[in-house]
């Protein structure tokens, strides 16, 4: 296990720094971001160290929470929810993968373009939570190495676009859905995936013995899958009239605003992820 214990120590040292910079100019919500991180990256360890066991539980951990989200903004009964979540995690470990991951991805294309009218009733809740189940779902089945490669790329892509677009964002690009969001942001994401992949051939050895070419274009599939994630969930906030789905997590929101990207992202990686890292076996 020792890659494990190079991620958290690399994770823990770009925490940090992220953290006292926040600490030094005075910007009091990344300092509380980055506490929060230390706190997710603690139960993320603790789950890969007691895996498989700890990342199904820390998965059922995030889906429940997800789904008393979903359940407290569209006022649905949490039984009804808690049901149609446990649906989409017990579709997600069904074999083969393949028949519920781009069934997943289709279901998601076409909420999007759903009117506010259907998004707020209780009928799309219960979409909602099955989208939560399956994509928790399949993020519980990837290996360590899978675990590990999704969080950081995806984080780095968050943490580039988020400090790109507070310090020189100046181009909206979907301000009527997201207002921070800019070019200048989604552009320092990519670089921030970039320096993920490149952190993932060292020190972590994430990728040993992998071709760079499929590593790159994974890479660049979480950034287009975890922007859309992010769009996606900021989008039926709109819908909502809300800022963030709970208070769950300081300076992140809920678990819906922290893990979006992940839930939206997880199944078609999982599938990449298979073929890069094993080889389709």
């Amino acid at each position: 296990m020792a890659i494990l214990w190079r991620f958290d120590a690399v994770v823990l040292a770009l925490i940090l720094v992220a953290g006292i910079v926040a600490g030094v100019v005075g910007h009091r919500p990344t300092l509380t971001r980055s506490l929060t991180l230390l706190v997710i990256l603690l139960g993320l360890s603790l789950a890969l160290w007691t895996r498989p066991g700890g990342i199904l539980v820390l998965s059922v951990l995030l889906a429940l929470g997800g789904l008393r989200e979903v359940g407290k903004v569209w006022g649905v009964p949490g039984l009804w929810v808690a049901l149609a979540g446990g649906v989409g995690l017990a579709l997600a470990a069904w074999q083969p993968s393949a028949q519920v991951a781009w069934p997943f991805i289709g279901i998601v294309a076409v909420s999007w373009f759903l009117s506010r009218r259907w998004v707020v009733t209780p009928g799309f809740a219960m979409v909602l939570a099955l989208i939560v189940g399956v994509g928790l779902g399949f993020f519980a089945r990837l290996s360590v190495a899978g675990v590990l490669t999704l969080m950081l790329l995806l984080q780095m892509n968050d943490a580039f676009a988020y400090f790109g677009g507070h310090l020189v964002g100046r181009r909206h690009i979907v301000f009527a859905i997201s207002p921070g969001k800019t070019l200048e942001g989604y552009l320092a994401g990519v670089l921030g995936v970039g320096a993920g992949v490149a952190l993932g051939y060292w020190p972590l050895g994430l990728f040993t013995g992998m071709a760079f070419v499929p590593i790159a274009l994974l890479g660049l599939y979480l950034v287009f899958a975890g922007d859309l994630g992010d769009l996606f969930f900021s989008l039926l906030k709109r819908h909502r009239g809300i800022k963030d789905f709970s208070s769950l997590l300081p300076g992140h929101g809920g678990i819906l605003d922290r893990f979006d990207n992940v839930i939206v992202a997880a199944p078609g990686f999982y599938l990449l992820w298979h073929l890069v890292a094993m080889g389709g076996h």
